[in-house]
């Protein structure tokens, strides 16, 4: 989809995903659901609002595009591959945080 984009049918499908994945996870690592489902769901909003908001964007000839072109909002050295490395860091501090 589109960086920064919002709809309540990506925001349960973004729940859902979080509890797959913190289900998938739990029995190998004995964490706990809730906190895995939790974690991960934040930096899902998280990379939702950077992507909107901080996340370069830019315009070319064919319309917008995340790399090259003219600068039309965002921070130009912040692209997709930043915003998901915040993302998840920011989940994982968050769950070791709940955790703890």
């Amino acid at each position: 989809g589109v960086s920064g984009a919002v709809s309540i049918a990506g925001v349960v499908a973004s729940l859902a995903g979080s509890a797959f994945v913190a289900l998938a996870g739990s029995w190998i690592v004995g964490a706990g659901l809730v906190v895995a489902t939790a974690a991960g769901f934040a930096g899902a909003l998280l990379d939702s609002v950077l992507g909107d908001t901080v996340q370069a964007k830019f315009w070319t000839a064919t319309g917008t595009c995340e790399s090259g072109g003219t600068l039309i909002r965002g921070v130009r050295w912040l692209r997709n591959n930043e915003v998901n490395f915040a993302m998840t860091a920011f989940a994982a501090a968050l769950a070791y945080l709940l955790a703890g």
